[in-house]
């Protein structure tokens, strides 16, 4: 996926993750929240989780992105939460995210 809009275009490996993603993992966003359930309807609006690395590098750990919107692949999608840096898997990719 590309995020576009706040700095230059950049290139993001991401994944799609269900509602019940921190759970399932046994953690909690390390900022923000994670998704609720019914974000996962249909025409709900898409919410995107930031990888930790994406963050710190691109927002600089600042915590007022955090539900801002972002711009990914063209399409609008709300910033919930960030990842704990523990989630590895997610730490390497650039972007944990949802959508409809």
């Amino acid at each position: 996926m590309t995020i576009t809009g706040t700095g230059e275009p950049e290139l993001l490996n991401g994944t799609l993750v269900s509602p019940d993603f921190f759970e399932l993992v046994g953690m909690n966003a390390l900022k923000g929240r994670g998704f609720l359930r019914d974000e996962s309807e249909v025409g709900r609006d898409q919410i995107t989780i930031l990888g930790y690395g994406l963050w710190q590098r691109r927002f600089g750990g600042d915590p007022n992105i955090l539900g801002q919107t972002l711009t990914l692949n063209s399409r609008a999608a709300t910033s919930s939460a960030s990842c704990h840096p523990t989630l590895i898997f997610l730490s390497a990719l650039s972007c944990g995210c949802r959508s409809r």
